[in-house]
């Protein structure tokens, strides 16, 4: 994989590291939040006028056990002298005779008292202690209200750091985990097959284009008009903004499938999917105006008698069509829609039917599919799902070559397997897979 590859795979699931340093940091600020007593400190200063080899000695007599003995007693403290002598740091600033007392606590009042109490009780006892008299208090301990520990960031920047490697792993053990197909390598080498072309998400930004505005076509369907008018929602995109990234994604799928069977003189497609929401109809619906877009004669047939699409992707009534044609009611060319967009016919599923399989395996099939094979140049037949329905093996065995349908980053790699398996085993000539983009 190269760096692109590593950043899809992270960008696909780009929450999850967001997730984990949410919890992360949240976990470590509620840790630090409980645990962080607050540590307050505050000083005094003093000046004792003495040589400097005395110095020494008498700053460490501040912290002597007889001073320290006489301080908890005049507060009334709990902890013992040593107690209160670890509370204590003793520092002479800049080798002056200046003398500062600093005493932490976890009241800030208590560390000012202790702090006044250490240099009034040392300013007493020192005489008696070293007959030493030059002790001048020069400044007092003021309450210092804010700690000196406050809420520590290196908790959160660690935990935060750890929420990324922790996501970014979790992120590449899932996709390890996933057994959905990703790139175009495991189509070709699993299925031996050739990827024919990637459709990009199907969003504003790559359906869309700013020269054209508006517009809406209407073409006289027997003795009504079929309206076919842009909107947001609509999935014509090849029809509505041929100059978008995907139509001329389509315009290369075209290319590629007319370049793959030149030469075998194939014109009579099914178009297929291994399981459900693929994206199979819009693809076969795009595809065959895209062809049709090329000035070439193109019918495409819904053969989903279960659940059609093609009549609610070109906005047209599906009370006749296939069925009617399959039962004898109606004649092929009372059932077929001209839509107006290039020289494309389509003809929708018709009246749904609990017998799909008896239809569409039987001899007025067969011979409804020799007809217009011989009447257009190009015949696209959208057929359900290979693994939910059998339907698709039957077509297969009466078309001329199969274009799968996947959907990148969702359908599962043995999905794929398994219908190409399935494919083969009815001699089906598969030409070819189209990768949707995950929406």
């Amino acid at each position: 994989m190269n760096l692109k590859e590593y950043w899809d795979v992270i960008r696909g699931r780009l929450w999850i590291i967001f997730a984990m340093v949410t919890l992360t940091t949240g976990a470590a600020y509620i840790y630090s939040y409980l645990n962080n007593t607050p540590v307050y400190e505050t000083s005094t200063r003093m000046i004792l006028s003495s040589e400097d080899e005395n110095m020494n000695t008498l700053m460490v007599m501040i912290k002597d056990p007889i001073i320290m003995e006489q301080v908890r007693s005049d507060l009334n403290l709990e902890q013992s002298a040593e107690g209160i002598a670890n509370q204590i740091e003793v520092n002479r600033l800049e080798d002056s005779e200046v003398i500062q007392i600093s005493v932490t606590a976890n009241d800030p009042g208590v560390a000012a008292a202790i702090a006044n109490k250490t240099a009034e009780v040392y300013k007493n006892e020192i005489v008696n202690i070293l007959d030493f008299e030059q002790v001048q208090l020069l400044s007092k301990a003021e309450i210092n209200p804010y700690p000196i520990n406050e809420f520590q960031d290196r908790n959160l920047v660690i935990a935060g750091v750890f929420g990324v490697i922790a996501g970014i792993g979790l992120i590449f053990l899932l996709d390890t985990l996933d057994g959905a197909v990703k790139t175009r390598e495991e189509v070709e080498d699993f299925l031996g097959i050739p990827v024919i072309g990637f459709v990009p998400p199907m969003n504003r930004k790559n359906s869309t284009t700013k020269k054209k505005k508006n517009q809406a076509h209407e073409v006289e369907v027997r003795g009504s008009p079929l309206i076919l008018s842009k909107n947001k929602k609509s999935k014509l995109i090849t029809h509505f903004y041929p100059e978008s990234i995907i139509s001329e994604q389509f315009r290369t799928i075209r290319t590629n499938i007319q370049f793959l069977t030149e030469n075998r003189n194939q014109h009579l497609f099914l178009v297929t999917s291994p399981g459900k929401k693929e994206g199979k109809s819009t693809a076969a619906a795009n595809l065959a105006v895209t062809m049709a877009q090329q000035k070439q004669k193109v019918l495409l047939i819904d053969t989903n008698l279960r659940n059609p699409m093609m009549h609610q992707l070109f906005k047209v009534s599906n009370t006749e069509g296939l069925t009617e044609i399959l039962t004898g009611r109606l004649p092929f060319e009372e059932t077929v829609y001209p839509t107006g967009i290039g020289n494309l016919d389509l003809l929708t599923s018709g009246q749904l039917t609990s017998n799909p399989s008896e239809l569409l395996g039987g001899e007025l099939m067969e011979n409804l599919l020799k007809k217009v094979s011989h009447k257009y140049d190009v015949v696209l037949v959208d057929a359900p799902p290979v693994l939910h329905s059998n339907e698709s093996l039957l077509l297969s065995h009466l078309c001329e070559g199969v274009v799968l349908v996947l959907r990148r980053k969702k359908t599962d790699l043995r999905k794929i397997v398994e219908a190409k398996k399935v494919l083969d085993l009815v001699n089906a000539d598969v030409v070819g897979a189209i990768m949707n983009e995950r929406r």
